[in-house]
């Protein structure tokens, strides 16, 4: 039930305010001015104070009244932080329209205030689920490693809460390496469990006991992926992959590109190269699609550096990309880690939010 609460009013005021056929068409329960201190009240209750006199504290949600009111206590009234100033002299039926103009804006008031207070939740609880999301998809990434023939180093940072980028190795039975780098088309969640779908097929081939007859050559595997990734593929989701096997013992590699970027091989005497053979389509568009395989070998002292188009298409704010010379000046010197690339592509952003996904995988042979 809508409330008035009535605030040290004078005595006449009081009981003009009490009979007032304007509160009997408003049907509000009209409080004395004890309950403004001792009885509880309705949320959106409207107070009333005197128009002379009213305290600078008012609560929000309060009206002056007064009779025969001068404009310069009407004034020093809404200064003081009334909503609005009533003259009691006016009609019953003026009177009853401004009280329920009142109540209808306070309710609408509280209505926006509880309708934010459900909005700010759901978002948090959003934003909870993204962070443990992102977290889960980073568990992802594998860790650094070394040994006395081989040194890799991976990075990947999605630009959203949640990226499409894949990056991986693993070590299959016969010792050798499978090497994973890939960028599946679109952002966020889609991209996301796309990337998901595609980390766990590839995971699922490579630690098989057979997974050498699926790896050597890997366009084999290449086959196998494209073929589980564009069944039912109602998006045209596609995954761009530079996908490898690398003998530690050899530096024996053989590749596909299925439309990624050829990676930049730095020979122990500084020369850059691309591993730029001709792979095939991105995995996920044609069931049918072919791939050619790739051959390279790294000798002790090279270096292999496989990115997603995150580094050599980061975007300057006038819309400049990054491009592959920066990338090929940075493999030029002998590096150990890759938080510096990381530092050359946000550089080249110059602090702007990032326009794709960054991954890179780093193997130094040793």
């Amino acid at each position: 039930m809508r409330q008035i609460v009535l605030a040290g009013l004078p005595e006449p005021d009081e009981q003009a305010m009490l009979r007032h056929a304007s509160i009997s068409a408003l049907q509000a329960e009209v409080l004395p001015t004890a309950a403004l201190a001792d009885a509880p009240r309705a949320a959106g209750a409207l107070v009333v104070y005197p128009v002379v006199g009213m305290p600078t504290d008012s609560l929000q949600r309060c009206i002056a009244v007064g009779v025969d009111i001068r404009a310069e206590d009407q004034s020093e009234a809404l200064l003081r932080g009334a909503s609005d100033v009533i003259d009691l002299a006016w009609a019953p039926e003026l009177i009853a329209k401004r009280l329920i103009q009142l109540f209808v804006h306070e309710e609408l008031l509280a209505e926006h205030g509880q309708l934010r207070n459900r909005v700010a939740t759901h978002f948090a609880a959003k934003e909870r689920d993204l962070a443990d999301a992102r977290e889960m998809q980073l568990a992802l990434v594998p860790p650094g490693m070394a040994d006395a023939r081989l040194a890799i180093d991976v990075v990947l940072e999605p630009a959203l809460e949640l990226g499409g980028d894949l990056v991986d190795y693993i070590a299959i039975a016969d010792g050798r390496i499978v090497v994973a780098v890939g960028d599946v088309s679109g952002k966020g969640a889609a991209a996301a469990l796309t990337m998901a779908r595609t980390h766990t097929l590839l995971r699922s081939l490579a630690l098989r006991p057979y997974a050498a007859e699926i790896f050597s050559p890997p366009d084999i595997a290449a086959r196998r992926l494209n073929g589980m990734l564009a069944i039912e593929n109602d998006g045209c989701i596609f995954v761009t992959m530079f996908l490898g096997l690398l003998d530690p013992e050899t530096g024996a590699l053989s590749y596909i590109r299925g439309g990624q970027i050829p990676p930049f091989l730095r020979r122990r005497d500084g020369a850059i190269e691309r591993l730029d053979a001709v792979g095939g389509l991105p995995l996920g568009i044609r069931t049918d699609a072919a791939y050619t395989v790739g051959h390279a070998v790294l000798n002790p002292g090279d270096t292999l550096l496989i990115v997603s188009d995150g580094v050599t298409e980061a975007e300057a704010p006038d819309g400049r990309l990054l491009d592959d010379e920066p990338v090929v000046a940075w493999l030029a010197e002998p590096r150990e880690e890759m938080a510096s690339l990381v530092a050359l592509t946000r550089a080249h952003e110059e602090g702007g939010a990032p326009t794709d996904d960054l991954s890179a995988m780093l193997i130094r042979f040793r």
